[in-house]
């Protein structure tokens, strides 16, 4: 497997069941990914008990196991969208210069709002946007100011985590709507689930580690066991 999609194909019909009765609502899902996102700090710390690459595929599955609570997420244009560009979306520029007190333009995120909604007709479609080059771009954006200005591994963990709460910020803030409102929000959640894995990636740069090399020693087919995720 090497394209988003497989990954994210393979880890829904390999787990959806269980996640149906475990995991069943998004909530539990949710505080899944923050514990897995904890479990990676643990294994900063203490990396005899738990290699750092095996604890990011970990985050990777229950980022999955979050998207799948959706129907048809448009999560792959959200991440091509945002994240696999030529330069940084914030700065323009390759490779990023963003400080860390960077300025944002407000409309930016709405603007990428509008071109999924445009492209609804086509949510949950295949893509082959390879894992690879996902995380090789990233490198190439991403690494020299993650690595001067960002805090490193650590601080990339961190910003990850933050990810995770502004996906819990979306749930906190919608309750009720339109179907119109509906899809919206769910561009939404797919455009911070995409920020999700982009930081899982730039994490494992720091590592540094191959993302798609460790899901294939914790989930690959031959992998696979009843009590793993």
């Amino acid at each position: 497997m090497t394209t988003i999609h497989e990954w994210l194909d393979h880890l829904r019909s390999t787990y959806r069941h269980r996640n149906d009765v475990f995991n069943p609502n998004f909530d539990r899902r949710l505080l899944q990914l923050a514990r897995a996102v904890g479990n990676v700090q643990d294994a900063i710390r203490r990396p005899a008990n738990r290699p750092v690459g095996a604890a990011l595929a970990s985050v990777f599955g229950w980022t999955a196991c979050v998207i799948d609570h959706f129907y048809k997420l448009p999560i792959l244009p959200a991440i091509r969208f945002k994240w696999a560009g030529k330069v940084c979306s914030y700065c323009g520029q390759l490779p990023c210069v963003c400080t860390v007190a960077r300025s944002t333009n407000s409309n930016d995120e709405d603007v990428l709002i509008v071109k999924l909604l445009n492209q609804n007709s086509i949510w949950g479609a295949e893509d082959n946007l390879s894992l690879d080059d996902l995380q090789s771009n990233i490198h190439k954006r991403y690494h020299e100011v993650n690595s001067r200005g960002g805090g490193g591994l650590m601080g990339c963990v961190d910003r990850l985590y933050r990810e995770v709460c502004e996906v819990a910020q979306i749930n906190l803030d919608n309750h009720w709507g339109s179907n119109d409102e509906a899809l919206k929000i769910k561009a939404y959640y797919a455009l911070e689930l995409s920020d999700v894995i982009a930081w899982t990636l730039a994490a494992a740069d720091q590592v540094p580690c191959n993302l798609c090399d460790e899901l294939e020693n914790r989930y690959g087919r031959d992998k696979i066991t009843a009590e793993r995720i």
